[in-house]
């Protein structure tokens, strides 16, 4: 349980263990009501976090304010760098493949029988697809897929089930 003390009408976090060990002298019901603590200028913390999604955004506490009456933990959301996102960005070959579907993958295994054999090694080998990958940039490359096109075929393939 999470309190939050007002001392010149600063909030700052506290703890039901501090607040005993402040008081050492006053005997407090468990558990401890709002009415035990008002006196002191001690209130109940809420840390109602907003939903986010942890592969694109990070979460961050902003710190204590009163919100509709209550002492509540500020949140923020920020987008992480596409950067970091893409390199969280990861499917199974299969889930590439079905998503790229017939037409696309077709297109890749036609350029495989013209390719070096370095190549033909990079097509037939790469079975987990990193969205971050050499590999993978150049299957981008050989489809002129665009960043865009890229980060939403990895998106999609990560919810294919098979």
């Amino acid at each position: 349980m999470d309190l939050v003390k007002v001392t010149d009408g600063t909030p700052q976090r506290y703890s039901v263990e501090q607040f005993k060990r402040d008081n050492p002298r006053t005997g407090f019901p468990d558990p401890i009501s709002a009415g035990d603590l008002k006196p002191y200028g001690v209130f109940f913390l809420r840390s109602n976090k907003p939903s986010h999604n942890p592969a694109t955004q990070v979460l961050s506490d902003t710190g204590v304010a009163l919100d509709g009456g209550h002492w509540a933990v500020q949140w923020a959301i920020n987008d992480l760098p596409i950067a970091t996102i893409r390199k969280g960005m990861l499917c199974s070959k299969m889930q590439g493949i079905l998503t790229l579907g017939e037409t696309a993958w077709g297109e890749v295994q036609t350029y495989r029988e013209t390719a070096s054999w370095a190549e033909q090694i990079i097509i037939d080998s790469a079975q987990d697809w990193n969205r971050t990958s050499e590999n993978i940039a150049f299957f981008g490359w050989l489809l002129n897929y665009t960043d865009a096109q890229m980060d939403a075929m990895f998106t999609t393939a990560a919810q294919v089930t098979a």
